[in-house]
């Protein structure tokens, strides 16, 4: 985020053209610094992806180290996230059903790599009957696809 914050400033949105996606897995941002980049960045091209797990131990270290709230433990189902992902232009996804090996839960998202040819098509193609664009959504692992949680 850093990043594209800077290159907003530095007024080289044209690069932001270039990229097909952006995601953010498990990001160890305070929400309130995440919102203030989100306003100086706008909306991308194609939605920023997010991927979240409310049970994330290291995030939830994080938390009590920092004293905020890290967007990458975020709840798909409060109505502030999905009121902010849409506001915002993002995509944020529980992916808490995807299983993982570390203790703390926070490399779920190395799973996602592997079954990104499943769901692809609900990221990448906006003329899509089930594209998922910007709101909350939850990954299925057992369908490898995302729900919408207000539906």
């Amino acid at each position: 985020m850093e990043t594209l914050t800077r290159m907003s400033r530095e007024r080289r949105r044209a690069v932001f053209e270039r990229f097909s996606n952006v995601v953010l897995a498990a990001p160890d941002i305070d929400i309130a610094d995440m919102v203030r980049q989100l306003e100086i960045v706008g909306r991308l091209p194609r939605p920023l992806t997010l991927l979240v797990s409310s049970d994330d131990s290291a995030l939830t270290l994080s938390r009590i180290i920092t004293g905020g709230r890290r967007v990458g433990a975020d709840d798909v189902h409060d109505p502030w996230v999905q009121a902010a992902a849409k506001r915002y232009g993002a995509r944020v996804i529980d992916i808490s059903e995807l299983t993982t090996s570390d203790t703390f839960k926070h490399a779920r998202f190395t799973a996602m790599v592997a079954l990104y040819s499943k769901f692809q098509a609900q990221i990448e193609n906006p003329l899509g009957k089930r594209y998922a664009g910007p709101g909350a959504f939850v990954f299925r692992a057992a369908t490898s696809t995302l729900e919408p949680v207000d539906r």
